[in-house]
C-alpha cells in the first residue's frame, strides 16, 4: 500500500464518529449526572420523553438502567436478578422512527435468532395490550433453558415503549404470574411529550 493510501485510510478512520458505549448503572449505584435515566423517589424518569419507569413492576424491583444513546434507554426488572428460574423484563423507551407495525416486524427477528424460537401463545392470565399496541410470543431456548419470551410495543407520540419479557418454563406458574403482573404494571397508557 502506498504512503498516500495509508494516509487516506488513517484520515477516514479519524473522520468516523465513535459510537458511544451503552451506560449501564445498577439501581444501588445510580447517578443522575450520566445517561438518559434520572432516578426519583417514584421510579426513573426518561428525561427526553417524560416517561416514568416504576421503581417496581408487580413483585419485580428494578435492578439496573441502561442508556444506549440520545433518548434510547431501558430499565431492567427481576425478582431474583434473573437467577433461580426467575422471569425478567426490560422496558425500553426510544424515539419512534417508524409506524408501530413496522417496528414490531423489526423486533421479531432478534427474538427468533437469540432464543432459537418459534411462535407461541402468550402466558396464561396475560391481559390484552391497549389499543394500538403490538405483541408477539415465542418458545425457545436460552443457555439451555426452555423459555417463553415475548414483547409488547406501543407508540405514544414520537416515542416507543417496548417491554421484552422472558420466562423460564422451569419457573412454573410462580414465574409466569410474576411476569404477567409486571407487564400489567407498565404504564402503557402514558402520553408522550415532544422530544427535547
Amino acid at each position: 500500500m502506498t504512503h498516500a493510501a495509508l494516509l487516506l485510510l488513517a484520515s477516514l478512520s479519524w473522520a468516523a464518529p465513535a459510537q458511544p458505549e451503552p451506560v449501564t448503572q445498577a439501581v444501588s449505584e445510580h447517578r443522575n449526572d450520566i445517561g438518559e435515566i434520572e432516578r426519583r423517589d417514584d421510579g426513573f424518569l426518561h428525561r427526553s420523553s417524560g416517561f416514568v419507569y416504576p421503581a417496581q413492576l408487580g413483585e419485580m424491583p428494578s435492578r439496573k438502567s441502561r442508556t444506549y444513546g440520545p433518548g434510547d434507554a431501558e430499565v431492567y426488572y427481576s425478582l431474583y436478578g434473573g437467577a433461580n428460574n426467575d422471569a425478567w423484563i426490560s422496558v425500553f423507551v426510544y424515539p419512534a422512527t417508524a409506524d408501530v407495525s413496522v417496528e414490531a416486524r423489526n423486533v421479531v427477528p432478534a427474538i427468533l435468532e437469540r432464543f432459537k424460537a418459534v411462535e407461541s401463545i402468550g402466558p396464561a392470565g396475560l391481559q390484552p395490550g391497549p389499543a394500538g399496541s403490538r405483541e408477539g410470543w415465542f418458545r425457545g431456548n436460552l443457555d439451555n433453558y426452555q423459555m417463553l419470551t415475548g414483547y409488547r410495543l406501543i407508540r405514544s407520540g414520537n416515542w416507543f415503549v417496548k417491554a421484552r419479557i422472558s420466562i423460564p418454563l422451569a419457573g412454573g406458574e410462580a414465574a409466569t404470574k410474576r411476569a404477567v403482573d409486571a407487564v400489567a404494571a407498565i404504564p402503557w397508557t402514558w402520553q408522550a411529550t415532544a422530544p427535547k
